[in-house]
């Protein structure tokens, strides 16, 4: 019996504990709020203050967006008033405040000229976040200098109404549009005297000032088109001389290059060089005698021009004037490494028998070209007609390798077998096919899901809503800008 007593009264003392600690706790747990349930301003009323801790009286409210959509309208500035019981579960309130600033999008899109002055109650803090396009205009020193000088003694003496409005209209002046321009000066500044004996702008002498030196550039700009010029007729003469000059290759083997044989690197440097050179001064003069602009940005104008259009005409002028060979690819003559006499390019007729079907089939589709050369002394001597059989890689993004011929003769179609939906993906039907062989190689992929129109609608009202200032804020951002202060 003593036993029964003994439990019963250990099952009170646990559940007054209990009772306890959900008294100390729930005010605690029922002040946490997160940002998503801050309420946002612009969507419940369009105005700029939520007073979500009820500091601030219904007239206390109506100044405040009075004054801040007077700033909005002069210049877009936004800046929004927020009270909170307390930034739990946030790590800090600073880090609340720029996490909250930052889901609403506080200050315009394009030039983030937001402000966030977030009073929290229960942390006994205040924290202003700034854009990034406030920078230069309030800077964090400005910010610290408003909230201790401002608020910070109105918020110690509980006059939270008075605080607000003081921060507020602090950060309003600073903003307007009269006051970015003029440079104000120093509060301790001495003020102009008028003494008698007050120096005049007649009694200073006249000194005559030096002219500040001027930019060297202008002076020797108009040799840099000369020299250009020069470079290019040298990269001309050059490229006759190497291409004049044949190369040495072997008798006879079986080569493959990409797109363009290596004996003609050195051409096509020196034909970039020149084109590029050219196109700089004939751009340069065109630029100086025909269009008004600074002489330092001439120089770089025409060197950009340089590069667009000088190095696609190069290889241009490399298969028009250069080509020896107008049925292969090969810019240069060949000679024998093993007699030094000149090669002779094998004609088409002669070179159709030597390839083999899958070759003759990528010398139609144009994904591969063929030349031969030939050397009178050695080829008799020699197997395989005694030709250095030389492949050129055309295009190997269209065509692709079939595993049977060994060679570009496969292209690769595309088809939709069940279209995705917001809800199920797709099935694509890619079929492989070779255009000399039997070859078919068919594989199915998965399409991803159209995404949702709930997201595409919020999205699309986000972007419409960012340019207007009457359902919510413009969309700007911050990097954690601003300072804060505890009273």
């Amino acid at each position: 019996m003593h036993v029964m007593k003994r439990l019963a009264r250990s099952k009170q003392l646990i559940w007054a504990i209990l009772l306890c600690l959900s008294v100390v706790l729930f005010p605690v747990l029922s002040q946490a709020v997160t940002v998503q349930e801050v309420p946002n301003p612009r969507q419940l009323y369009g105005g700029w203050v939520s007073d979500g801790a009820s500091l601030l009286s219904d007239s206390t409210k109506a100044q405040l967006n009075a004054m801040i959509s007077e700033l909005e309208g002069q210049n877009g500035s936004e800046i929004a008033v927020v009270t909170v019981t307390e930034t739990a579960p946030a790590p800090s309130p600073k880090a609340f405040t720029t996490e909250l600033f930052n889901y609403w999008g506080i200050g315009k899109k394009d030039r983030d000229n937001g402000v966030l002055f977030l009073i929290s109650k229960g942390d006994r803090r205040v924290e202003i976040e700034t854009g990034d396009g406030l920078e230069a205009i309030l800077p964090d020193a400005e910010v610290k200098r408003i909230i201790d000088t401002q608020i910070i003694p109105q918020f110690k003496q509980g006059n939270f109404e008075a605080g607000a409005i003081a921060g507020t209209t602090a950060l309003v002046d600073v903003l307007k549009p009269e006051s970015i321009t003029p440079i104000q000066p120093p509060l301790n500044a001495p003020l102009p005297s008028s003494q008698p004996n007050e120096t005049t702008s007649s009694d200073v002498p006249n000194l005559e000032l030096e002219p500040a030196p001027s930019s060297p550039l202008p002076k020797y700009v108009d040799l840099l088109w000369i020299i250009a010029l020069l470079l290019a007729v040298l990269s001309y003469y050059g490229t006759k001389r190497i291409v004049s000059r044949p190369a040495a290759i072997a008798a006879t083997g079986s080569f493959r290059f990409q797109r363009t044989d290596p004996h003609d690197q050195s051409i096509y440097l020196l034909l970039g060089l020149g084109t590029f050179c050219a196109v700089f001064a004939g751009s340069f003069l065109i630029l100086e005698f025909f269009v008004p602009l600074a002489e330092t940005s001439i120089p770089l104008i025409a060197a950009f021009l340089g590069l667009v259009l000088g190095i696609p005409l190069s290889f241009f002028l490399a298969q028009k004037f250069f080509n020896p060979n107008k049925e292969g690819r090969a810019l240069r003559s060949f000679q024998c490494e093993t007699c030094a006499q000149p090669m002779k390019a094998v004609n088409s007729v002669s070179l159709s028998q030597i390839l083999s079907k899958p070759e003759k089939v990528a010398s139609k589709l144009k994904s591969v070209c063929y030349e031969g050369w030939q050397c009178p002394s050695c080829s008799p001597k020699l197997s395989r007609y005694g030709i250095n059989f030389r492949a050129y890689v055309l295009n190997s993004i269209t065509f692709h390798n079939c595993p049977k011929c060994q060679e570009l003769t496969v292209t690769r179609t595309s088809d939709v077998l069940v279209h995705p939906t917001q809800h199920s993906t797709g099935v694509r039907l890619i079929t492989d096919t070779c255009h000399c062989c039997s070859y078919i190689h068919e594989r199915r992929t998965t399409i991803a899901r159209l995404p949702s129109s709930s997201s595409s609608s919020s999205s699309s009202s986000n972007s419409s809503s960012s340019g207007s200032s009457g359902s919510d804020f413009g969309g700007g951002s911050s990097d954690g800008g601003g300072a804060g202060g505890s009273w």
